[in-house]
């Protein structure tokens, strides 16, 4: 599995590689390889994508939706170039910039529960009940300084690392999703806020200079 997946990254590599050596000299053209999570900072990126591409219409991009994790290794191994990483991160190994966007924490819960009722969650409410935590190990931690004291006795039914698939398990069981707040809607839950609040905010990351195969400019 581990040759296959290398052997993958290097047919990505030498199709990228082509495509830049057929670019033509007086105008930009290409592929540029973007990671992300789910985000709302995907909406400034998309807005910064357009614009670009208004610009320079022969530049294509490609969306590679996962993990954190997984997307540094993609852009480790150069078959990303750019990744949409939720803070905290170590940025040693990066160039980045923070996005304007903030992302917000909440509690997404079951209509029917007496959560859904509430103004804001706080820790304490959250003792009693059983709670899906994402399975990013920093992540977690961010939690976890909010939770102070009450993570002790927090009833961790599950981790996961796709919202849908957690909603799916909190509609059966009524547990308590902590969640980044997305504007989407999922039938029969409710985002709640957190209080106090949680934000963080984004980071778009690439290889620092020297590793690019190309550097990019976002001007419009």
């Amino acid at each position: 599995m581990l040759l296959k997946r290398r052997a993958q990254e290097m047919l990505t590599l030498a199709e990228k590689a082509k495509a830049e050596l057929k670019q033509d000299e007086e105008s930009l053209a290409g592929k540029i390889s973007i990671g992300a999570g789910e985000l709302l900072s995907m909406e400034e990126l998309s807005e910064w994508i357009n614009l670009f591409q208004k610009k320079h219409p022969l530049v294509s991009f490609e969306l590679y939706s996962g993990m954190a994790d997984n997307i540094k290794n993609r852009m480790e191994s150069g078959t990303i170039d750019l990744g949409l990483l939720l803070e905290p991160v170590d940025t040693a190994k990066y160039e980045f910039i923070r996005m304007k966007t903030r992302e917000e924490w909440c509690a997404l819960v079951p209509v029917d529960t007496a959560l859904a009722q509430k103004e804001f969650v706080t820790p304490e409410d959250l003792v009693s009940l059983p709670v899906l935590l994402p399975s990013r190990i920093t992540v977690r931690n961010e939690l976890s300084s909010w939770l102070g004291d009450y993570m002790q006795n927090l009833n961790v039914a599950a981790t996961f690392n796709l919202t849908y698939n957690a909603v799916a398990m909190a509609k059966k069981s009524s547990c308590v999703i902590l969640s980044l707040k997305f504007h989407c809607y999922y039938d029969g839950m409710i985002f709640v806020p957190l209080k106090p609040s949680l934000m963080l905010i984004l980071l778009m990351k690439s290889a620092k200079q020297g590793r690019n195969r190309q550097g990019f400019c976002w001007n419009a």
